[in-house]
């Protein structure tokens, strides 16, 4: 149930069904690919390799491609 979902992941529990919807939005795989971008970002900015700004644009930009490039 979203209460149960919702403390696990730390949101409120109203968060939880958006990010659901969210989700089905999306197959399994674009999703895993998603999260991977996001740990390269982070990986990045935590070893200097961008500054954090930049990354967070490189990423928007990345997923956004991403998606797009599906939907054609």
């Amino acid at each position: 149930d979203q209460k149960t979902m919702a403390s696990k992941v730390g949101v409120p529990p109203f968060a939880v069904g958006k990010y659901v919807k969210q989700a089905g939005l999306y197959r399994t795989e674009q999703l895993k690919e998603a999260l991977e971008r996001c740990i390269q970002a982070d990986e990045a900015i935590k070893t200097g390799a961008l500054q954090d700004k930049m990354s967070v644009e490189l990423l928007i930009f990345e997923l956004t491609e991403m998606k797009q490039s599906e939907e054609k």
